[in-house]
């Protein structure tokens, strides 16, 4: 059964690799809204053997250089600061990998010419909880991202974040991209949540799985 037979809400696979871009803007009461963007050219997804997230990102303005390490068999994210500083965070999980059964279906949509063979199918999700909402668009055949959004309209603070991804491909090439530094073995101790992607590591990183959402233990 296709995903477009059975209209139904998706599991990404365990595994991947790709690349992607966002834009985030960060609004405080009184102050007009900060735009910064980023890129990403390292993002390596492993749900099924490592249970970790890993990528490196670089923020166009102000110019610094993240990488982001999330083991939730450790309950840790790992932040690397220009490559200089290492600060270490808790991240509940595991996480879930399907879309949950609370999030709205949105329907199916094409990108690209239709009547060409250039169109990719595509199935988008959305769901509000509390001050925050999340939208997701994901490719109709395998459930890989294509866009994710987060808003979220919190005190004092309202940040909103838009994340491409693109140059996608299933499995891991080279492991090695989940290799913690040596700098985080004397890691600082924080409660700062990570920057950006808050669309990605927080769709990964539910304490608990929404309501008809399964674990990825349960799925591998």
């Amino acid at each position: 059964m296709t995903l477009r037979d059975a209209q139904d809400h998706c599991c990404a696979p365990p595994q991947w690799q790709g690349l992607a871009r966002g834009a985030a803007s960060i609004a405080l009461p009184g102050e007009p809204p900060y735009l910064h963007t980023f890129g990403c050219p390292s993002l390596a997804v492993d749900l099924k053997e490592r249970m970790m997230i890993a990528l490196r990102v670089y923020i166009f303005r102000p110019e610094f250089v993240i990488d982001i390490w999330v083991d939730y068999n450790k309950g840790v994210i790992y932040t690397v600061w220009q490559e200089s500083r290492c600060e270490r965070s808790t991240v509940m999980g595991p996480p879930p990998r399907c879309i949950p059964e609370d999030w709205e279906w949105e329907g199916f949509s094409g990108l690209g010419v239709y009547g060409s063979n250039n169109t990719m199918e595509v199935s988008g999700y959305s769901h509000n909880s509390g001050a925050t909402s999340y939208g997701i668009v994901v490719t109709a055949d395998s459930c890989l991202p294509v866009q994710s959004a987060v808003l979220t309209s919190g005190s004092p603070k309202q940040v909103l974040e838009f994340v491409d991804y693109y140059n996608l491909w299933l499995g891991i090439a080279d492991p090695r991209v989940f290799d913690i530094p040596s700098i985080c073995e004397s890691a600082v101790e924080t409660e700062r949540p990570n920057p950006i992607f808050g669309s990605l590591i927080g769709w990964f990183s539910s304490p608990t799985p929404p309501a008809g959402g399964d674990r990825v233990s349960d799925q591998v």
